[in-house]
């Protein structure tokens, strides 16, 4: 486990509490394609999408700072995936089914299991 100093930490916890916003955010994003009472699923998706940009630019960072760590590094080029699924509704966010798809079955289980090896390999070093 490495040491961390307070603003590295805090880092770490905000990294890990956007990617706890963005499961929340495909939960209702995936319950809106059956309930059509929730009416901003697509306004969550695109936030979801530019939240992908944000874990982009502090996985440079991460990767600097675990740079021992092959675990977090692993997880960290694991993302590469999630976005790769993310461009897949690129020009298709407009066709309901289309999106649907995407998100049911690329989108939302690679970003989840991405999720998982993130938050085991960081959890190590945040409970300090």
């Amino acid at each position: 486990m490495k040491h961390l100093t307070e603003e590295q930490l805090h880092l770490c916890q905000q990294y890990l509490n956007t990617v706890f916003g963005i499961e929340e955010g495909f939960e209702y994003v995936k319950a809106s394609f059956t309930d059509f009472s929730k009416t901003e699923g697509d306004l969550v998706l695109s936030d979801i999408i530019q939240s992908f940009f944000s874990i982009a630019q502090t996985n440079i960072l991460l990767e600097r700072l675990f740079i021992d760590d092959k675990k977090i590094q692993q997880a960290i080029k694991q993302f590469k995936e999630v976005t790769e699924a993310a461009f897949m509704l690129e020009g298709h966010f407009d066709h309901y089914d289309t999106r649907v798809k995407v998100v049911n079955d690329n989108l939302y289980p690679t970003f989840f299991a991405w999720s998982e090896s993130i938050q085991v390999a960081l959890s190590r070093n945040v409970t300090q």
